[in-house]
């Protein structure tokens, strides 16, 4: 198999409505939640200086951050992967 392209078949449940109305959705809350968490994230595994990065983690770290720029659902992948250096630092 060289490609594939996947459609969705059906149309978007009724239920799913509620994402797009910020009454109901709760608006920016979970934008600040997550960026709130991943600059702790972030301080805890940059502040401690007497380790350094492996070149995997500055490389997926800069490219989750540029992806959550993109779409905000990746920001979930940027602090998993950040939770591993903070985690490390001590």
């Amino acid at each position: 198999m060289r490609s594939a392209v996947f459609r969705r078949r059906c149309a978007a449940p009724v239920w799913s409505k509620w994402l797009g109305d910020p009454s109901k959705s709760g608006g920016g809350v979970f934008d600040l939640v997550l960026i709130v968490s991943v600059l702790a994230l972030l301080a805890l595994a940059v502040v401690p200086a007497r380790r350094s990065w492996h070149s995997w983690e500055v490389l997926a770290v800069v490219g989750l951050m540029a992806a959550t720029v993109h779409a905000a659902r990746l920001g979930v992948f940027l602090a998993f992967v950040l939770a591993y250096p903070a985690a490390r630092a001590f």
